[in-house]
């Protein structure tokens, strides 16, 4: 469940930035991989958000500025996570 809050946050403020720069996206994907700490208890040590996008005219720097302002002052998922849990961002344009 955290997982999927962190990835669905996420996306939409993405989302929402790149329709502010008037994108028209036809697919948006959002995968999200991690990885756990080594010992008991297993917690997230680490989280990758993978944005796929197809959109006519966009750019993989649009993608990954949205990415960025997301993870850095929008998404409050990632906000409330990111002290413990380290977040990156990834992007593919289609």
């Amino acid at each position: 469940m955290l997982l999927a809050a962190l990835g669905s946050c996420s996306a939409t403020d993405v989302v929402y930035a790149l329709k502010e720069q008037e994108v028209e996206i036809r697919r948006f994907c959002n995968e999200v991989t991690f990885q756990l700490t080594d010992s008991s208890p297993r917690l997230y040590k680490s989280v990758n958000l993978h944005f796929i996008v197809e959109a006519a005219g966009v750019t993989k720097e649009q993608i990954l500025q949205a990415a960025k302002d997301a993870v850095n002052k929008y998404c409050h998922v990632c906000l409330m996570l990111q002290p413990n849990i380290h977040i990156t961002y990834t992007c593919d344009v289609i």
